[in-house]
């Protein structure tokens, strides 16, 4: 909630509250025009050895749910219209109805959304089988109504995007995402400005867990450098003990 500065303690004092805090917010470089934010993927594979990977270990992501925690997601890219291999492991809609249906303690919330949430809606396809908007509390999961430009669908693309037919020599690539056959979770926490505040972010990193999610990326830039608030660790550490590998960038906006 937004409150006026000074009523934090207040709060903190009233009955039935476990904990309150100032939430972060995180923005957009002012500049999404610099050559610098240029997204330049062909070196991606064998920068990282992805490719070593797939060839040698046969891992390639397949029955992997990975959640991307970001700006969302444009859902008609060609990238993510190629259907993984699926596997017992996948997230399927029957089981997301499943995790609905047992979600009693979030009856409030859901009530509150802009649309009734049903595993028909929030499952998109075979490699998109989940997407949901913390925002707006909506299912527009889209860039197509904000500022924030695509850098959702640029890190989704990286973990698990797939090469658009007829495309290979034109971007110098054979496969485009590190794990080509995983599913991807698309959890928008932007709003229509591309800021990013922690209150959607935790909804969102909660739901990790309640849906079973393997891989967690938040790729999020900070102008002060790692911070530390009690509350919010949690949530972060409540996710490492599910077993959830979570990846936050350190500020890609600077250092300290």
């Amino acid at each position: 909630m937004e409150v006026p500065y000074g009523t934090l303690e207040e709060i903190r004092q009233l009955p039935g509250v476990k904990s309150a805090f100032v939430a972060p917010q995180y923005d957009l470089p002012e500049d999404m025009t610099d050559p610098a934010a240029e997204p330049n993927m062909y070196a991606t594979k064998d920068t990282v050895g992805s490719a070593m990977t797939w060839e040698n270990l046969g891992y390639t992501g397949q029955g992997m749910r990975i959640a991307i925690i970001d700006t969302g997601l444009d859902l008609d890219h060609p990238s993510f219209a190629v259907a993984p291999q699926l596997t017992e492991d996948s997230l399927t809609q029957e089981e997301i109805a499943s995790v609905l249906e047992s979600l009693n303690a979030y009856d409030l919330y859901l009530s509150k959304s802009a649309v009734k949430l049903t595993a028909d809606v929030l499952y998109r396809s075979e490699k998109v089988p989940y997407g949901f908007n913390y925002v707006d509390r909506s299912l527009d999961v889209t860039h197509d109504n904000d500022y924030a430009g695509d850098h959702g669908t640029h890190v989704a693309g990286i973990v698990a995007g797939n090469m658009p037919e007829g495309t290979e020599q034109q971007f110098q690539m054979n496969t485009m995402g590190i794990a080509p056959e995983a599913q991807l979770l698309v959890m928008n926490v932007s709003d229509l400005q591309g800021r990013i505040t922690f209150d959607a972010m935790l909804a969102a990193l909660e739901d990790c867990i309640i849906l079973g999610v393997d891989c967690a990326n938040l790729s999020l830039g900070s102008p002060c450098g790692p911070t530390y608030v009690e509350g919010m660790s949690e949530i972060f550490d409540a996710a490492y003990e599910a077993g959830i590998s979570v990846a936050v960038s350190a500020g890609n906006s600077s250092f300290s």
